[in-house]
C-alpha cells in the first residue's frame, strides 16, 4: 500500500535564459521543454523511472488504480480457492505470488508490464490480508480470537507507518516494492 510514494511528481528545474536551472512546475517545464527532472528531492519514483509527466502524466493515475482492480479479484478468487483447496493452501498461494509479482516488478523497465504486475501485486495482497484475518480467528482459541485478530491488524498498520521513512532512506522506488 505505499504506491502513493512510489508515484510522487518529481521536482522539476527548468532552464532560464542564463542558462541556469530554477525549480518550476510541470506545466511550465512541459511548455519550455528545456528542463531537468531533479530526483536529488523527489527520489527516483516510479513516475521518473518511465517518465509519467507531461504528455504521459495520465498514466500515473491509472497505475495508483490498477491496484484495486487486482484487490477487487481478490475478493472472487482467493475465498473460492481457499474454500475448495483450503485456507493455508490459499495463503502460501498468495503469499508467493506477491513475493514472485514483486521481484519481477522490482527488476522490470516496460510500463505494460508494470501495469499487469501491479494488478498481481494487489491480487496477491488483498488475497493474503483477507487470508490471513481469516486464518487466524480460526486457528486462535475462542479465548484469544479477539487479541489475534486485533494484533495482526495493529502490526499490519505499523508496517503501514513504516514505509514512508524506508522509502525516505531507500530513495529508490525499486528497493521499497
Amino acid at each position: 500500500m505505499g504506491l502513493p510514494l512510489l508515484l510522487v511528481k518529481p521536482t522539476f528545474l527548468c532552464e532560464d535564459t542564463d542558462g541556469t536551472f530554477k525549480k518550476c512546475k510541470e506545466k511550465d517545464a512541459c511548455e519550455l521543454g528545456s528542463f531537468k527532472v531533479d530526483t536529488e528531492k523527489s527520489g527516483d519514483t516510479i513516475v521518473t523511472d518511465f517518465k509519467l509527466y507531461c504528455d504521459q502524466s495520465d498514466m500515473a493515475g491509472y497505475i495508483g488504480s490498477v491496484f484495486f482492480v487486482g484487490s477487487f479479484l481478490a475478493g472472487f478468487i482467493f475465498p473460492y480457492i481457499a474454500n475448495g483447496r483450503g485456507r493455508k493452501l490459499s495463503l502460501i498461494a498468495s503469499v508467493l505470488l506477491g513475493g514472485v509479482t514483486m521481484i519481477i516488478l522490482a527488476l522490470l523497465h516496460n510500463l505494460d508490464a508494470l501495469i499487469v504486475l501491479i494488478i498481481l501485486a494487489g491480487l496477491a495482497g488483498s488475497g493474503f490480508e483477507s487470508l490471513a484475518y481469516i486464518y487466524n480467528s480460526e486457528i486462535s482459541g475462542e479465548r484469544f480470537r479477539n487479541y489475534s485478530v486485533v494484533t495482526l491488524g495493529t502490526v499490519w498498520a505499523l508496517g503501514q507507518v513504516v514505509i514512508p521513512p524506508v522509502f525516505l532512506i531507500a530513495h529508490d522506488w525499486r528497493w521499497t516494492v
